[in-house]
């Protein structure tokens, strides 16, 4: 807030130089908020200097609150006392702050310069004549603004005892420096508790019910549930909004390292739980994980209450067990350090009808429902190509005006070689089938 200050000073002094001197003095001042003429309440505190800027103040500030300024003007009344005024130059430092803000006074510079007024306050040459009677008492004056307060003092020494008072009507009883109730249940909020502390908040408060350890080291718990019942549940929330994405339990760390909600199953025998997660919409979730990555220590098992392997799925119903979907690379990516392991494996145990081990389909007229790449691959059963019950070790089945097989080779010494088997008729021996530019193939044996 800039302001500027217009100043008019004026002494008034009455009485003869015999008589009391009042050391009190009008001023009159401009005040401009903003570039304008101000207008309100303000509070001003004057403080009177012996020079131009620096120093020390001579005489205790004066407070006055409160003062109306209406079109820029305002008049006080001063009174820094007779000692204030030796005949020497005296400079005013003004201080002023708007009634509406309780922040601090801002200082109206430069100090403005105290002129004499027509009638001096003393006569600064000349014998001093002898002092005069001392006149009647006047009457008693207002009570003048209320000055700084002093440092504090020492304290005091303590007092005795005092007798102690009646017992007061309290449910809480005290041992020692704890409080404890434990005739009923207590209710904050609400006249009807329903449980030993219920606690119930109408705001719109984040917190209805707040619990914080401040201590710095150890493992302490802001809220611990402990219980012995077996069939009991030590810590449960429950959400009773029908819409909305409200939260049962909400846990928050800020730690590096922390963990915003953890589940610990104590016992080292039966089927007990960590985290449980449960709903009965069909449509609802009895977990959700959001962002990071997700760490399961122990084998994990999906439809199957044992699981046998690090991730074991199991289905009943007439569905896939896993589906896996991704718009840009692999469904399914395993990789295998193993020298006799599979990265994939498929097994249909059922001993009847057409179960598959491994299916593969593509949509795509130019995609790869199954893709081998690298080494070798092996089929122990009967393959089929086109035909969905081979006859053979490999039964091609074309469609009409499609050739069963095509060989191309990339090179010149690339064919297809012939290997007969022991006990073949007299005439079979091993040998190559080439395929020549024109279309036709022959056969030469080794």
């Amino acid at each position: 807030m800039a302001k500027t200050l217009a100043f008019i000073v004026i002494f008034m002094v009455t009485g003869t130089v015999a008589a009391q001197i009042d050391t009190t003095f009008t001023y009159q001042g401009e005040l401009q908020q903003s570039d304008a003429p101000a207008n309100g309440s303000f509070d001003f505190q004057f403080e009177l200097y012996d020079v131009d800027s620096g120093g020390i103040a001579i005489a205790p500030p004066v407070l006055l609150e409160d003062i109306v300024v209406s079109e820029g003007i305002f008049t006080v009344e001063l009174d820094f006392g007779a000692s204030a005024f030796t005949g020497d130059a005296r400079w005013l430092e003004i201080n002023v702050r708007d009634v509406n803000d309780a922040g601090e006074f801002t200082g109206l510079l430069p100090r403005q310069e105290v002129k004499p007024a027509p009638y001096a306050l003393f006569a600064f040459s000349g014998t001093e004549g002898p002092p005069g009677p001392e006149g009647p008492q006047g009457i008693q004056g207002d009570t003048g603004p209320l000055g700084p307060i002093g440092p504090e003092g020492p304290q005091g020494i303590q007092g005795d005892t005092g007798l102690q008072g009646p017992a007061g009507d309290s449910h809480w009883l005290l041992n020692e420096t704890d409080t404890y109730y434990n005739a009923g249940r207590v209710g904050i909020g609400t006249d009807n508790p329903g449980g030993l502390l219920h606690v119930i908040g109408s705001s719109s408060d984040e917190f209805i019910l707040t619990a914080e350890s401040t201590a710095i080291s150890g493992a302490p718990s802001a809220i611990g549930g402990f219980i012995n019942n077996p069939n009991g549940i030590a810590v449960q929330a429950l959400t009773l909004a029908q819409t909305g994405n409200a939260i049962g339990v909400f846990g928050k760390t800020q730690s590096i390292s922390g963990t915003g909600v953890s589940g610990f199953a104590a016992s080292d025998t039966g089927t007990n739980v960590g985290v449980q997660g449960r709903t009965n919409s069909p449509d609802g979730y009895a977990g959700v994980f959001f962002g990071g990555r997700n760490y399961f220590e122990g084998n994990v098992g999906i439809g199957t209450d044992n699981p046998a392997y690090p991730l074991h799925v199991s289905t009943t119903s007439a569905q896939n067990a896993l589906l896996v979907e991704s718009t840009v690379l692999n469904g399914i990516r395993s990789n295998i350090t193993a020298i006799m392991g599979a990265a994939v494996w498929g097994h249909a145990q059922a001993t009847t009808g057409t179960s598959v081990g491994v299916l593969g389909i593509t949509e795509s007229p130019e995609g790869w429902a199954g893709q081998f790449i690298g080494g070798r691959s092996y089929f122990s059963g009967n393959v089929g190509i086109g035909e969905a019950f081979p006859l053979a070790k490999l039964h091609i089945q074309a469609e009409g005006g499609t050739a069963p097989l095509r060989i191309q080779p990339g090179s010149t010494s690339e064919h297809m070689h012939l290997v007969p088997r022991a006990g073949q008729p007299m005439g079979a021996t091993e040998g190559d089938i080439y395929a020549r530019d024109d279309g036709f193939i022959f056969y030469r044996s080794n």
